[in-house]
C-alpha cells in the first residue's frame, strides 16, 4: 500500500510576503487617494456651487442692463421706422423761408402731404409787398399753384392773408 507521506510545510519564501505587504500598502494608499480625492471633488463642487450663485447674483443687474438695452433698442427701431416712413421731410421749410418774401411773416402752416398742399396764414408789411410775393410765387417751379384768400387789412398798412400752394411731391420727401 502506499502511503501518502506528508510533505513538510514548506514557509513562503520572503518574496512572496514583501510582496503581499507591499499591495496591502498599495491598496491603503489607493483607498485613502481615493477618499481623499472624493472630498476635494465635494469641497471644490461647494465651491463652484457658490461661485455659480455670486455669479448669478452679479448677472442680475447686468441681466437688467441688457433688458433695458433691448427695450431701448426696440424703441429706437420703432422710431426710425417711424421717421423712415414720415411724409413731411425737412425740405418744404427750407423751401418755404427760401421762397418768402423778407417783409412777410408766417402767422401759422397746416401741411398736407398726401394732397400736396400746404395752407399759410402770414402777414405782410404793406400791400406791395404780398403783391411781390405773388409775382415771385408764380415763378417758382415747385409751385404747381397757389390760391390767395382771406386777406384782410391788419394794423397801420399791413394785410393779414391766408395763402394755399399746391406743390410739388419732391418736396414732401
Amino acid at each position: 500500500m502506499v502511503e501518502i507521506a506528508p510533505k513538510p510545510k514548506t514557509k513562503p519564501k520572503k518574496i512572496t510576503a514583501v510582496l503581499f505587504f507591499l499591495s496591502l500598502i498599495l491598496l491603503l494608499l489607493v483607498g485613502g487617494a481615493y477618499f481623499g480625492l472624493k472630498s476635494i471633488e465635494t469641497k471644490k463642487q461647494k465651491e463652484l456651487e457658490e461661485a455659480k450663485k455670486q455669479l448669478a447674483q452679479k448677472e442680475t443687474p447686468l441681466k437688467k442692463l441688457e433688458d433695458k438695452l433691448q427695450r431701448c433698442k426696440a424703441k429706437l427701431d420703432d422710431l426710425s421706422l417711424v421717421l423712415g416712413s414720415r411724409l413731411i421731410g425737412t425740405e418744404i421749410f427750407g423751401f418755404l423761408e427760401r421762397i418768402t418774401h423778407i417783409q412777410i411773416t408766417w402767422a401759422s402752416a397746416n401741411i398736407n402731404a398726401k394732397e400736396g398742399e400746404v395752407t399759410l396764414t402770414g402777414e405782410a408789411e404793406t400791400l406791395p409787398v404780398l403783391t411781390q410775393q405773388l409775382i415771385y410765387l408764380k415763378k417758382v417751379p415747385e409751385i404747381k399753384s397757389f390760391k390767395l384768400t382771406n386777406m384782410s387789412l391788419g394794423e397801420g398798412e399791413k394785410v393779414n392773408f391766408g395763402l394755399t400752394l399746391k406743390l410739388s411731391p419732391s418736396l414732401f420727401k
